[in-house]
């Protein structure tokens, strides 16, 4: 008895503890360690793809592409190769960035943590894909984490040389939206196909909007002057009150009231922090006017939802 009134009187304490040294890690090993560091002596030996091969392959690479031959020469020949196993955590969240990363081969998955401090998955890249650069091109401390999901190669470019051959060539903005808009799109079926320079002129329109949890996007009723793409987190859809659908990153709303010139027709806000891509109503008309599939892939969408939203109505 003597002992499981102990354990009774020790568990909340014990657990207290656990929590604390589990907050002091989070805070504290990105000022000692950084995961980046490791990747060197993991990487010790590996035979690395020869000038040629890495040239072809930054050349076929949204990014990349824009390079002028000499300046990609110069790029291939400045970069690091490393290989990681899967589960290898490439970089933290919090840590201080000295890489820009780009996927050669294998696929690793983006985590962000939320308010709670739990860490999430918001994205998984691929071959050709980038990630690392937003802390080299803002000179912030790392912004998520990355894992490595299968055996995946990685190039990378050090601070020094991502300023000298990459940004002082294409320009903080153009590379962010490069990076970050256009791959993203490039994922999303409604532009797989699109050409890269159509692409990257329609991601030039595009916006961040970044939304706390419970900040709205759309409401019921009130007139709409966007489109909006879900970039990370989720957001919830109501109508009258009642949760008609859940909708996550590479998901749109906003495109019924634009096309049908009517107020939105439901609530749409972000059930935990979030972020959107936003599309004024000009460029939005424009874009689904100009691409014959695209324009067909959202009306489709379009229809589906009206009906959706017709039943919620009867059902009132």
């Amino acid at each position: 008895m003597i002992l499981v009134l102990a354990l009774i009187v020790a568990a909340p304490l014990v657990y207290g503890l656990w929590l604390l040294g589990k907050a002091a890690h989070r805070l504290l090993a990105p000022r000692f360690a950084s995961a980046e560091s490791g990747l060197v002596k993991a990487s010790a030996g590996e035979q690395r793809p020869s000038p040629e091969v890495a040239v072809k392959f930054l050349s076929q690479t949204l990014l990349f592409s824009q390079l002028p031959p000499e300046e990609l020469q110069r790029v291939a020949e400045a970069m690091e190769f490393f290989t990681v196993k899967p589960g290898t955590l490439i970089i933290r969240e919090r840590d201080q960035g000295d890489l820009m990363f780009v996927v050669h081969r294998g696929r690793v998955e983006v985590h962000k943590e939320d308010e709670a401090g739990v860490s999430r998955p918001v994205a998984q890249l691929g071959r050709g894909e980038v990630f690392g650069e937003i802390a080299l091109l803002q000179q912030v401390p790392r912004t998520s984490s990355v894992v490595a999901l299968e055996d995946t190669e990685l190039l990378a470019l050090k601070r020094a040389d991502f300023d000298r051959l990459l940004l002082s060539t294409l320009g903080a903005k153009k590379i962010q939206e490069i990076v970050q808009v256009c791959a993203f799109l490039r994922r999303n079926p409604l532009f797989a196909d699109w050409p890269p320079a159509t692409l990257m002129k329609v991601a030039g329109q595009f916006a961040f909007q970044d939304c706390a949890a419970g900040a709205e996007v759309l409401r019921e009723g009130r007139l709409n002057e966007a489109f909006y793409m879900v970039y990370e987190g989720e957001f919830g859809v109501r109508k009258n009150g009642n949760q008609l659908a859940t909708l996550g990153p590479g998901d749109f709303c906003g495109e019924i009231s634009l096309l049908q010139g009517t107020p939105a027709s439901a609530d749409v806000a972000a059930l935990r922090q979030g972020r959107c891509l936003k599309l004024g109503k000009d460029h939005f008309l424009k874009l689904v006017s100009q691409d014959f599939l695209t324009g067909m892939s959202i009306e489709r969408t379009l229809d589906r939802r009206v009906v959706e939203l017709k039943k919620q109505g009867a059902g009132k």
